[in-house]
């Protein structure tokens, strides 16, 4: 078993110093306080933040910060590696399967809490994050590779559309706000 990673800056200097098999060990062993997290929190007053905390060519380190009842779209991950560590808050993940006309199909829901860790790839389908809670919630997401655009469900058409990923902050500094 590998000793447990606490630090935001341990996190990044292991995940740097391994490939992506290692990664998946890296990622499961993280124990990392709420307090790390900080300097890199920004909420809007509408709608989850999307704060970059690290990216390179073999990962991406995201710090999603929630509003009370804020989701995401039903979504996928651009065919690569999703993990998503509970850093403060109540969160829970919604799963579904899509058939070849684009109706979804509920297929697991677990309610996420106390630096709770889930994974998500497409080939497990679509998952839905959301904000179970009244209070602001926190969240690490970390992808192995980068996404630029993912299949995103379009409720008013009810198929996916490709859509863009866009940040909110960018190592603390706001992009485009």
């Amino acid at each position: 078993m590998s000793e447990k990673v606490r630090t935001l800056s341990s996190l990044i200097s292991r995940l740097e110093e391994t490939d992506h098999e290692e990664h998946k060990k890296i990622i499961s062993s993280m124990d990392i306080p709420k307090e790390e997290f900080m300097p890199f929190a920004y909420w809007k007053d509408k709608g989850y933040a999307r704060n970059c905390i690290k990216r390179t060519k073999d990962y991406e380190l995201l710090l999603l910060c929630w509003n009370p009842g804020d989701k995401t779209p039903v979504h996928g991950h651009d065919g690569q590696d999703c993990w998503v560590y509970l850093v403060d808050g109540e969160m829970s993940e919604i799963r579904y399967q899509a058939d070849e006309e684009d109706n979804l199909t509920k297929t697991h829901t677990e309610k996420l809490t106390g630096r709770r860790l889930t994974y998500m790839r497409d080939e497990m389908g679509y998952h839905m994050i959301k904000n179970t809670s009244n209070q602001r919630a926190i969240t690490l997401h970390i992808y192995a590779l980068p996404i630029d655009e993912c299949e995103v469900f379009d409720e008013a058409e009810e198929s996916f559309k490709s859509k863009e990923m866009q940040y909110d902050t960018i190592r603390k500094t706001k992009v485009g706000l």
